[in-house]
């Protein structure tokens, strides 16, 4: 009686154990012999492989049978990095970056180019040269994306609607870069609020822009879920949009950016009369002098639900009196010179006053009823 060996299997049951294996046996698999080797080219048992593409000479990888379907790649060298005090050059030509997109066009399976210390999301890497519609084709099937001076107008304008008409897979969009200032608001507006997550990161998003952003997201049945605004210029938002459009979020994250006491307060209470989906708010690099100002009562129940939110919130809740006194004084750890102080500030019109507690709780009220 004859014994049955492995290679006796049918392809079928062979197909299905190899997809069953680790990478790393895998790997081996295909050394093992011929038809090992072609049942183990199938695309689909490597769609997990994690690809380097640092040079024109790494094309080849691409057109590998078995990395057809892959999810995942790392573009780039590491010519932005430092080495003995000098910036490395960068190898890659317009023509290498032209023939990248075109190959990256017929990977069906593509959804991340991972961002690293590598050159291709480096802002100081151009794609402008690249033909729009090529660019976005690559672009849109991505689940992250980076905009930033590496793009144009026009490519920008094409990936925005193609976000708006639901024809991209972009989940999360980082958005930089001074080209930014030239899409129309309304179509910024749609774009950043279509998709999951949004970072802003740069403060040539024009007042125009973000205003458009509140206003459509304090509409029902948006669909981004996180937003964080850093080095932006949020102060000239009315303070009742900024609550009602932070309340419809999940996330809410605040740096470099300048907040004002009314639009934090416009915040605090409106997610405080419940029904927010809100999980997390912070509210970062919020000036001490406004600190001072907020009702304290207001952000002990707020820190009740998210914990600590703001960035000067230091205290315990038996622990604020100082703050709230009238006589406070300033520590002159945080300023060397008052008058200098005075002057960077002259040109803010202060809303809240510390010591004017009746017209600071007048306007806490206005707000409660907004």
């Amino acid at each position: 009686m004859s014994q049955t060996s492995i290679l006796d299997l049918p392809v079928e049951m062979m197909s299905r154990i190899f997809h069953l294996l680790p990478p790393h046996d895998m790997k081996s698999v295909v050394m093992v012999c011929k038809s090992w080797s072609e049942l183990g080219e199938d695309p689909k048992m490597w769609t997990w492989s994690l690809v380097a593409v640092n040079s024109r000479e790494n094309f080849h990888k691409l057109k590998i049978r078995r990395l057809q379907l892959v999810r995942e790649l790392k573009i780039g060298d590491r010519c932005r990095l430092f080495f003995k005090g000098q910036e490395l050059v960068c190898k890659w030509t317009q023509s290498d970056w032209i023939e990248l997109f075109e190959i990256l066009l017929v990977l069906p399976a593509l959804v991340k180019i991972r961002r690293s210390m590598l050159c291709f999301w480096d802002h100081r890497t151009s794609f402008s040269f690249i033909e729009p519609c090529l660019l976005v084709n690559v672009f849109r099937r991505l689940e992250e994306v980076c905009m930033g001076s590496k793009l144009s107008s026009d490519q920008m304008v094409q990936l925005f609607s193609a976000i708006v008409e639901n024809r991209s897979c972009v989940k999360k969009l980082i958005v930089s870069g001074y080209c930014i200032s030239q899409i129309n608001p309304e179509l910024f507006a749609s774009a950043v609020s279509n998709v999951n997550e949004v970072v802003l990161g740069t403060h040539n998003i024009t007042d125009e822009q973000l205003e458009a952003l509140f206003i459509t997201l304090a509409e029902d049945g948006r669909r981004l879920r996180k937003l964080r605004l850093s080095n932006c210029s949020s102060q000239n938002i009315e303070p009742a949009l900024m609550g009602e459009a932070v309340y419809r979020l999940e996330e809410f994250t605040v740096e470099n950016t300048w907040v004002k006491v009314d639009q934090v307060t416009a915040i605090m209470v409106k997610i405080l009369k419940g029904g927010s989906k809100l999980t997390k708010l912070m509210l970062c690099d919020l000036d001490y002098r406004d600190f001072r100002e907020l009702d304290f009562d207001l952000v002990k129940l707020v820190r009740e639900e998210f914990g600590k939110f703001l960035y000067f919130d230091n205290m315990n809740s038996d622990e604020n009196s100082e703050y709230m006194s009238d006589d406070y004084e300033e520590d002159d750890s945080f300023h060397d010179d008052s008058e200098e102080d005075e002057s960077d500030h002259d040109d803010i019109e202060e809303d809240v006053s510390a010591q004017d507690n009746k017209v600071y709780t007048e306007k806490v009220k206005k707000l409660s009823s907004v």
